[in-house]
């Protein structure tokens, strides 16, 4: 009974991290693709009604359909602190490295260079999302199998 349960225990953990990989693939994937547009956005909404960089990013924490780009409900002042973003999980080096640079600049800049950096990022965002979507759809299906085969051979070996 122990020893069934345990095997049980191992191939589901075995399982579990695999896709677990897969998981955080999709989601990074679907977060790059919200920064797209999040960046897309502000430099329309910006432009638009003339207001500060502050305004928009409140006005983007505000909206449901950002809501779980939570970066952005840590507006505090000029300043918005990244690190605390429940996305470090999911996005890598590079992928905050575009977002840190650009929030370290912006207060220095005018509307016109703001707007366009904004459009930048945009397009950086829409990129690396193209990139990991290509990787996801390359490496989902492999995951998923290695990770289930994985568990049926422990269930295998440990029988």
């Amino acid at each position: 009974m122990i020893k069934g349960l345990l095997i049980i225990f191992t191939a589901g953990a075995v399982c579990y991290f695999g896709l677990l990989k897969v998981y955080k693939m999709n989601k990074r994937c679907a977060v790059l693709k919200e920064l797209s547009s999040v960046f897309s956005y502000i430099a329309e909404y910006v432009n638009l009604y003339r207001v500060s960089q502050r305004e928009a990013f409140e006005k983007v924490s505000k909206m449901p359909c950002y809501k779980e780009l939570d970066i952005f409900s840590k507006v505090n002042g000029n300043e918005i602190d990244i690190s605390k973003s429940s996305l470090n999980d999911f996005l890598t080096e590079e992928d905050f490295s575009y977002m840190h640079s650009f929030f370290e600049e912006c207060e220095n800049f005018d509307l016109d260079t703001y707007l366009k950096n904004c459009n930048n990022l945009s397009v950086e965002y829409h990129n690396l999302y193209k990139k990991a979507n290509d990787e996801k759809i390359e490496k989902e299906k492999l995951y998923t199998s290695l990770s289930i085969l994985g568990g049926l051979f422990v269930i295998v070996v440990l029988i």
